[in-house]
Order: C-alpha cells, then structure tokens, then sequence
C-alpha cells in the first residue's frame, strides 16, 4: 500500500480580451488568451516549478487548454465534462449589462 497523497491543483485560464472589457462573459465561446493571460499562465509555470504534475486535464475550449499546457509544459487532456458554463444570451454581455 502507497502512502502518496493524490495532489489536485485547480487552476482558472489566464486573462481573455472579454476578461478585460469589464468582464463579458464567455461561457461557451471559443476566446483565446490575451498576452497578459500568456504572462498569467506562464507566472504559475514558475510556481510550479519542482512540482511533478502527472496528468494535466482541461476544457477542450483553447483559453483553459492554452493556459494549462502552459502551465504545465506538457500535453493536456481535454474533456468535454470540463466545459465552461452556457451562458445563452448572456453570452457576449458584459456584467453591468444584465
């Protein structure tokens, strides 16, 4: 019998140009990382650095997939059960909006 502990590290994606126009929602739209969610993702490398990471699991959507390949400097897996909510028509809107 191992004594290992199973580590989870949960980790949000970096910043997207809808993260940074007063926060839209993205949901389920496609938005890529901007170069601050780059630096974002690319600053947890560092944190993790020494930290051996077995599987590296994301939304199949490219701003989770980007930052955790990143984050993780290996291939990830991604799983459809790991998509980001459905906004519907709050899709696009801004919080100050609804």
């Amino acid at each position: 019998m191992s004594n290992e502990i199973l580590k989870v590290y949960l980790l949000r994606h970096g910043q997207t140009a809808w993260n940074a126009d007063n926060n839209r929602y993205c949901g389920r739209t496609d938005i890529p990382l901007t170069s601050l969610g780059v630096q974002q993702a690319e600053a947890v490398k560092a944190q993790l650095d020494g930290i051996s990471i077995d599987a590296a699991y994301a939304s199949p959507l490219i701003r989770a997939r980007t930052t955790a390949e990143i984050a993780c400097g290996k291939k990830v897996i991604t799983d459809e059960r790991l998509i980001e909510a459905d906004f519907g028509l709050w899709e696009k809107r801004r919080v100050k909006n609804l």
